[in-house]
């Protein structure tokens, strides 16, 4: 059997007979993932961390 590999979607959409959304996780074969819009887990952009410095709070009068 073969091996299967942990990937992640790279778009919303019919993914392996099932609608995904952006970024899900989902584990395929490699000749599975070649014909879907997928990328490995391990190379995908991780979501960028939050910092605390968002919009400056006003100044009550």
């Amino acid at each position: 059997m073969p091996l299967k590999l942990d990937y992640v979607t790279t778009a919303a959409g019919w993914t392996a007979g099932e609608w995904r959304p952006k970024g899900a996780p989902l584990q395929l074969t490699a000749a599975q993932a070649q014909y879907e819009n997928v990328t490995l887990a391990d190379e995908a952009p991780k979501p960028a961390a939050k910092s605390g410095a968002g919009k400056p709070e006003r100044a009550k009068s």
